[in-house]
């Protein structure tokens, strides 16, 4: 019963599967449906999609919608959304391309236009992430330190987004895919396709295309699309990854909090003095130090209940993961986080009679 179903999948492969594989979705939609088509495809494959619905004379409408922005946006609802197609078809989708987009663009020329705009971002963005990782690694290559580099770079003319965007995850090493290497071996074929067709020569970006291609060849597919730097790292042997910033003794020390004027263990100690029985407790704020403990329960909540119920057993031994670094400053109130869990020790102790 959709009216409107909206495609952002890879590829024209899984395009293709989503509306004419097994049990593909033409099939089961009802007429008058709106498809709204949002992957990054060849203009070719709009044109071609556009025919297909119309042969099927169930007055199923196509808008070519591919967006820009990443993850993170498309959650927010703050994609830039390039759209074209007919009248018809976009008054039935403007809502839903509204809700969808912070920046909504249309363009003249039917299905297709779009995708036309969107190989031209595509290319600039392929371009730029490649030569981000070019000129990092010429940094690294030339002794700089690679994060100073980065720094001077933001408040300088050669900066770009995707060099802001995408250099940090270099300098980190960390390669955890928001896109993908594949993603622009895909893109920037289709762009090179389409320049062949064309008669056009894009010498800059073919480049960048096998840039991608040579990523893609060595493992790094699936990784981040800014692992593309590890191409020019193989080939010159250099390492783009900056070294974590020194930080400076006194900023540190001025950062810590101050001494707690209270000393809550005396009055713990004082509380348990009646009884001989043996007490193990132990606060820790490291939580990998629960992994040298064995046999021992570990809490990471303390209400009344659970401590009282640790108290009870004999012997009485057990660790509590603090964690104080990842608290949020309202649960334990000003007095702190240790303050707080002894509180709650005596609190027992005196509503027990434990030791």
């Amino acid at each position: 019963d959709a009216e409107i179903l909206i495609i952002m999948v890879a590829n024209e492969v899984q395009a293709e599967s989503v509306l004419y594989g097994n049990a593909g979705a033409v099939s089961g939609l009802p007429a008058g449906t709106s498809i709204i088509l949002s992957s990054t495809v060849s203009p070719g494959f709009v044109t071609q999609l556009k025919g297909r619905l119309e042969a099927e004379c169930r007055e199923i409408k196509l808008v070519d919608a591919p967006v820009s922005g990443g993850v993170k946006r498309a959650a927010d609802g703050t994609l830039t959304v390039i759209v074209s197609g007919t009248d018809e078809a976009l008054h039935c989708t403007g809502r839903v391309l509204s809700a969808l987009s912070e920046k909504l663009y249309l363009i003249k020329g039917g299905c297709g236009a779009a995708s036309s705009v969107k190989m031209v971002n595509q290319l600039l963005a392929g371009v730029h992430i490649a030569s981000a990782a070019e000129a990092m690694a010429f940094g690294a290559r030339l002794n700089l330190r690679t994060r100073r580099v980065f720094e001077i770079i933001q408040h300088a003319r050669g900066y770009s987004w995707m060099f802001g965007n995408r250099v940090p995850h270099m300098l980190d090493n960390d390669y955890t895919p928001l896109s993908a290497v594949d993603i622009f071996v895909k893109d920037l074929g289709i762009v090179s396709r389409e320049s062949s067709n064309l008669r056009i020569p894009l010498h800059v970006s073919s480049v960048a295309h096998q840039l991608f291609v040579s990523g893609s060849a060595s493992g790094w597919g699936r990784y981040d699309d800014s692992a593309v730097v590890k191409v020019y790292e193989t080939l010159s042997g250099v390492k783009v990854e900056g070294r974590p910033p020194m930080l400076n003794k006194e900023d540190v020390l001025r950062s810590l909090p101050v001494e707690w004027p209270e000393v809550p263990m005396d009055d713990l100690v004082s509380s348990a003095s009646h009884d001989s029985k043996k007490v193990l407790v132990v606060l820790d704020d490291d939580p990998t130090g629960t992994q040298t403990v064995h046999d021992i329960e570990v809490l990471t909540e303390w209400p009344v209940e659970a401590l009282t119920e640790q108290f009870l057993k004999l012997p009485t031994c057990f660790f509590i993961l603090t964690n104080s670094r990842s608290m949020i400053a309202n649960k334990v109130g000003k007095c702190g986080l240790k303050q707080f869990i002894f509180r709650v020790f005596k609190y027992i102790f005196k509503a027990f009679s434990l030791s």
